[in-house]
């Protein structure tokens, strides 16, 4: 089993299992049969049909988990700043408070939030497919 290259939308990563630290592998560093059997039972007696199903669905919960991160930073500067990004970059030199130092970080952070969301529902998208 060992490594296996997956492909998810913006990034590509090396998904390497390794169910049990207790698990013992030869000295090529390749699981054996029987432990490649013991993880797929374990993985079907979770609702999973084989490692591939597994790796994608865990990798739809990691892109959800990171969605809902970043989509609970813009509600954070929507509701401090009482307005939407397009508004607030409209409105830049006109808000008061904070100081700019502070409304330049937090404008930062709020765009990279809209970009991050933006990439990772395309990922999302990307692994549905």
């Amino acid at each position: 089993m060992g490594e296996q290259k997956i492909s998810i939308g913006i990034f590509t990563k090396y998904c390497i299992f390794r169910v049990n630290a207790d698990v013992e592998q030869n000295n090529n560093g390749i699981m054996s049969a029987v432990q490649e059997q013991q993880i797929l039972k374990t993985l079907r007696s979770f609702g999973y049909s084989d490692v591939w199903d597994f790796a994608l669905k865990q990798a739809q919960i990691l892109v959800s988990e990171k969605i809902a991160y970043y989509q609970s930073r813009i509600d954070y500067y929507e509701a401090k700043y009482g307005m939407n990004y397009a508004t607030f970059c409209a409105q830049f030199h006109q808000i008061a408070h904070p100081a700019l130092l502070e409304r330049e970080d937090d404008g930062t952070e709020w765009d990279a939030a809209i970009a991050a969301v933006r990439a990772f529902s395309k990922d999302k998208l990307e692994l549905l497919i």
